[in-house]
């Protein structure tokens, strides 16, 4: 079954996310209507049946309103810090759940309506969800699912029988050996990475012999280098994988071709 793209998983984040706060300011609203005084006692106000809807209370529901509307753009231009803004406030879920319990339950007094308890609890879990939801997402796949940052990025060092291999491991799927050319390492920019991970592959980028941490004994020749990745591939349990050698790296591209068709 072929592993959801970066692409899948952001955008099914972001619609998400945006209905959630298009469905909260639609409840503000209607709660804002059926019964003004929330807002009122929650603002620390005195409401008055002469004056059912005080200007601070208005003035209120229209700045939640404007911070939603901000949030919503936040997710829709993918911007890092709304996402871990809203990740921390969903969490915060953990704590008004159980005082919501404490209210309904007499423990503590409830000076809110008991409808409005539970809507406040039910939205408590969803928030929670989603929170455990966004970290997830950043832990696997970067904050938006856009990806790890360059500054992020892991490499690793893989010990054959042929010398040590430095080499970066990102995706899921079929697998792709990135093979680079120049004087690069496992870090070095790779144009179409992101495409490979929006259609679903796994890379794994070797550094170049004599770069990054790779000595330069692993691969002196074509050859050698073509049997140090072959024995690379044995040890992460691939036995198949789409090679791409890019400039100089052709000559191993073509020995990997040719030695393990």
């Amino acid at each position: 079954m072929k592993a959801p793209t970066h692409h899948f998983i952001r955008v099914r984040l972001e619609i998400a996310v945006i209905a959630f706060f298009i469905l909260a300011a639609l409840s503000l609203l209607v709660v804002y209507v059926a019964d003004p005084a929330i807002y009122a006692h929650s603002l620390a106000l005195t409401s008055s049946p002469a004056d059912r809807y005080p200007v601070p209370v208005t003035l209120f529901l229209v700045g939640i309103l404007a911070v939603i509307a901000l949030l919503i753009l936040g997710v829709v231009r993918h911007w890092r810090w709304v996402f871990w803004l809203i990740l921390v406030a969903f969490a915060g879920s953990i704590i008004q759940i159980p005082v919501e319990g404490l209210q309904l339950l007499g423990i503590v007094p409830n000076p809110y309506p008991v409808w409005y308890s539970l809507f406040r609890g039910g939205v408590g879990f969803i928030e929670l969800s989603f929170a455990f939801w966004m970290f997830q997402t950043s832990r696997h796949h970067g904050v938006w699912a856009m990806g790890r940052k360059k500054e992020e990025r892991v490499s690793q060092l893989a010990h054959t029988k042929y010398g040590l291999i430095e080499y970066r491991s990102v995706g899921q799927g079929p697998g792709v050996l990135v093979l680079n050319g120049g004087h690069t390492n496992c870090h070095s920019p790779l144009g179409d990475e992101q495409f490979f991970l929006d259609q679903g592959y796994q890379l794994i980028i070797p550094s170049r012999p004599g770069y990054g941490k790779m000595p330069s004994a692993t691969g002196k020749t074509a050859e050698a280098a073509a049997c140090a990745l072959v024995s690379l591939l044995d040890l992460l349990h691939l036995d198949q994988v789409v090679v791409v050698g890019i400039s100089a790296a052709g000559p191993t591209a073509l020995q990997l071709a040719g030695r393990a068709p």
